[in-house]
């Protein structure tokens, strides 16, 4: 099922990248399939090759994969025409509101995948199109693709049962094909965030509280505060962020800001937040029901570093280094001082990463260190991180136990697509299939 909404996503960001109806015109009516009375026309696939053959990598002048991919897209068009033929024989129906609602979450991905709506639109406005355009042409489509889904659900049955036997025997039988655990290092860390003066500091807060207050007396959109306040380059284009998801600005902008932007509701512009850019306006647009994702606009009020920002970080790093030095605990000093809401209750325990992770400054500081060694502070993403290392760890091969729920999914996407896979066959044999060249008319 996510096989066919990948592929139904395809088609639109295919239309939006330059792959749509003009390109094909010449090959519009070319029927490739036939099932039942309903044909399947070239124009409908080269689009997904197109896509495909640039997801794989794969040169058009190699004949060879191109044939075997395009005989895969075709046998999945097929299957997909074959359970919609099915659906509608057993007469499966779908709401208009669950169709649009489709449509709508396709064309939002699709911006995503473009990058900003100014960039959405430019390619529209390039294939002759609007966004309705768009969304009607997809309608039928989207459709499709939910009377399929429930015809599989109902037929598949519940949930996919997998014995631990079968996990223990998959590990067993395919081991040598894993991927092995990278070298790790298990480290302690104490962050010290380069933070900007409080005055400027307080001037942006006291100009986002006014500007704030115009947004909410109407003297002033959001939008037009956006094109002459924000100091974030999207402010050109309104501040529009797109659909935010939880954990899309934990890292950067941290755990607070995330929280209060998804705390607010649709219409409502917030209170100025702080980040470690400085101060932001968020006006929410839409959210997710579930709590997943909002679609927001924000204004940027942003507060310059200066060299001297700077070195009051690294004084305050290099001094807590040298009450390290001097035997004080690395736990203790973590949970006191350290800028990081994530490991500083944890006394900064960072748990083991893969050193091919790591930014090269820091692996460069840490590389010589033996197990309790302690590196110099050394700046990285607008910080100053003190480093111990707490154990080591060479490349090998993953134990069962540690990727025993990754097989336990392995296991059972098989045994779901070979499910999948025996339901298609049975379809295909209550249905008529005619299949016919790519270049034959």
């Amino acid at each position: 099922m996510r096989r066919m909404h990948g592929m139904a996503l395809l088609c639109v960001v295919a239309v939006l990248a330059g792959f749509g109806g003009r390109a094909l015109a010449d090959s519009a009516e070319r029927i490739v399939a036939i099932v039942d009375e309903d044909p399947i026309l070239l124009s409908e696939l080269e689009a997904q090759l197109l896509i495909a053959m640039q997801g794989f990598g794969i040169d058009p002048g190699d004949s060879v994969r191109v044939g075997q991919l395009r005989e895969q897209i075709l046998e999945q068009a097929i299957d997909q025409r074959v359970l919609f033929q099915e659906a509608k024989q057993q007469e499966i129906r779908v709401s208009e509101q669950e169709v649009a609602r489709t449509v709508e979450d396709a064309i939002a991905r699709s911006r995503e995948e473009i990058g900003s709506e100014q960039l959405f639109k430019i390619q529209l406005q390039r294939e002759g199109m609007t966004e309705e355009d768009l969304r009607q042409r997809y309608m039928e489509q989207a459709r499709s693709e939910l009377m399929v889904s429930r015809l599989v659900q109902s037929r598949m049955g519940g949930e996919i049962s997998v014995d631990p036997e079968e996990v223990r025997r998959y590990y067993e039988e395919h081991r040598s094909e894993f991927p092995q655990r990278e070298a790790q290092v298990h480290l302690q860390h104490i962050l010290i965030r380069v933070r900007p003066d409080s005055l400027l500091l307080g001037k942006a807060r006291d100009l986002a509280l006014e500007v704030a207050e115009q947004i909410r007396s109407g003297a002033i959109s959001f939008v037009d505060a956006a094109q002459r306040y924000s100091d974030d380059p999207n402010g050109r284009d309104g501040g529009d962020l797109q659909h935010i998801h939880r954990g899309d600005f934990s890292d950067r902008l941290g755990r607070d800001f995330e929280e209060a932007l998804f705390s607010l509701e649709p219409g409502q512009v917030s209170e100025p937040l702080a980040s470690p850019l400085g101060y932001h306006l968020v006006l929410a647009h839409e959210k997710d029901l579930a709590g997943g994702w909002v679609h927001a606009s924000h204004i940027l009020f942003a507060v310059p570093m200066v060299k001297a920002d700077e070195a009051r970080a690294r004084s305050r790093a290099q001094e807590l280094f040298t009450r390290l030095d001097a035997g004080e605990s690395f736990g203790d000093l973590a949970r006191r001082y350290s800028d990081d809401p994530h490991s500083r209750d944890r006394g900064g325990d960072l748990g083991f990463i893969p050193r091919q992770s790591l930014d090269p400054v820091i692996l460069q500081a840490i590389n010589s260190l033996a197990v309790g060694g302690v590196a110099q502070p050394v700046a990285a993403e607008g910080a100053f991180h003190i480093f111990r290392v707490l154990g080591l760890e060479a490349k090998r091969d993953y134990a069962f136990d540690e990727i025993e729920e990754e097989l336990l999914g392995w296991v059972r996407k098989q045994k779901m697509e070979q499910r999948y896979q025996e339901l298609v066959e049975e379809v295909k044999q209550r249905h008529y299939i005619e299949r016919r060249s790519w270049g034959e008319n």
